[in-house]
Order: C-alpha cells, then structure tokens, then sequence
C-alpha cells in the first residue's frame, strides 16, 4: 500500500472544490481511497457542515411552537435536520410525552383494642378445631353401605379459653438511698401557684395557661398548640429556665383505648 504525497497544487485544488464535489468523486479523481480524502480533508480544517447557532429568538420560537408542529416542520423552517431539532429541544427541556409518576396508595393503619384482640383470637382458634361437614371427604354410596356399620359418630369439639392469673410481683423494699432521694426532691419541689397547672401528658391546656413542670422543677407559659408529624396534640410552652419546649398533650390512657 502506497501512501500519496499531497502537493500543494492538489491541497489547493481540494480547497477550492470540496464544497462542489463529495468525497467519493474526490477519490476517484485523485485515485486514492475516500478514507484518504477524509483524513486530509480534516488535516487541512475543511469541514462541510457547521454547527448551527441558535439565536434567542429562535429558541424562544421552539419553545412557542414544539407542541404545534412536528420535528419535520420545524427543521424545514430552520433548513436543519430533524435529529438537530430534538437535540435542541432536549437541551431547552421541552418534552411532548411526559411519563406520569405511579403514585404509591397511601397506608391505613388501623388500632384494635384488646378486647377485640381476644375476641378474633378465640374466632381463630374455635375454627381451627371445629369439624364441619364441608371437611369430610366424599364417598361413594357402595362405601357407604359397607362402611356403616363400623363409622363412628363424629364428637364435638368445644374449645375453652382461660386466662391463668398472674402471680403478683414481690415488691421490693425501698432503699434508704432512694428514700433519700425522694425526700430532696420533695424539698426542691416548688408549690403551684394561683392558676398554675402541673403538666401530665394526658391532660389539655390552652394557649396563656401557666404549667409547672415537677421533673424539671420550672414554669412556664403555653405559647402556642401544634400537631406532629404523627398526629398528636402538642403544646410548645417557654420555661423559665429551660427555655422553649415542645411537650405532648390529650394522650389517652391505656384504660380508655
């Protein structure tokens, strides 16, 4: 294979025709390979086709006018091609079909007593152990008359829940220490005021009501009533000492669920 020498005479003669001419007549007029013409014609930086640059205007017309008019149409108007068009249009993010986001179902959460528990419990169970007449198998009537006389009749199973007491817990004797313990508390522990409240998380308060925290040993003002992110009532109250806090409110007590 025999590399060709490029004069300077066929470097001009590819300048002043590469617009008029393709690669394969090119080729075949200097008796190469139309690989050849190409590698040479990107050493001398002769390029056929230029990017296209948009003005603010034109941009401003895709945006306008992409869902009226079809790729085609649009690259008929600015002499480019279809495959330009749906660049440029990607680039500005204008999109015709838009995919709709599956949306997850919301989740139901739901409380049972346990009462209720008890009583599906014992459902459950008293089905697990009753016989009924769909749970026996089929036989045909020549079984039958064969096996009457040994069959024996089927018993009824009653089932019986019962709930073993537990043992009380052995109390334990409170220690001098703790005793103690109890005693400064008691001492550290401030009376409640005229129209004070002590806190408890099962109880409501308003906004202005003064609340007297005994585990903190402080007061302060409920100065605004929220809602968690679960649901609950709270109160944000501005202690004294402690300054803002946010503490629950109309929490219901085990015996009222």
């Amino acid at each position: 294979m025999t590399v060709k020498r490029w004069s300077k005479e066929d470097e001009m003669f590819l300048m002043n025709s590469y617009s008029r001419l393709d690669n394969n007549k090119l080729a075949d007029h200097f008796g190469v390979s139309k690989i050849a013409i190409q590698r040479k014609l990107a050493r001398l930086k002769l390029l056929r086709q230029y990017q296209k640059k948009w003005t603010e205007s034109e941009e401003k017309f895709l945006f306008e006018n992409f869902m009226k008019m079809s790729d085609r149409e649009l690259a008929k108007v600015f002499n480019v091609t279809e495959i330009s068009i749906k660049r440029k249009l990607a680039r500005l993010g204008c999109r015709r079909n838009l995919r709709q986001k599956r949306q997850k179902p919301e989740l139901t959460i739901t409380i049972k007593s346990r009462q209720d528990y008890k009583t599906a419990k014992a459902q459950t169970a008293s089905a697990a152990f009753a016989v009924g007449k769909k749970s026996l198998p089929e036989s045909s009537p020549k079984e039958n008359s064969v096996d009457c006389k040994t069959a024996k009749p089927a018993r009824n199973v009653k089932t019986i829940n019962r709930q073993i007491p537990l043992a009380p817990a052995a109390g334990k004797e409170p220690s001098q220490a703790s005793a103690s313990a109890k005693n400064e508390f008691e001492k550290d522990a401030r009376p409640l005021n005229d129209g004070e409240k002590s806190y408890s998380c099962h109880k409501s308060y308003e906004i202005g009501d003064m609340i007297y925290h005994k585990t903190w040993n402080d007061r302060g003002r409920v100065i605004k009533i929220i809602r968690t992110a679960g649901g609950h009532k709270a109160v944000v109250i501005e202690f004294d000492k402690n300054g803002q806090k946010t503490l629950l409110s109309e929490i219901k007590e085990a015996d009222e669920l």
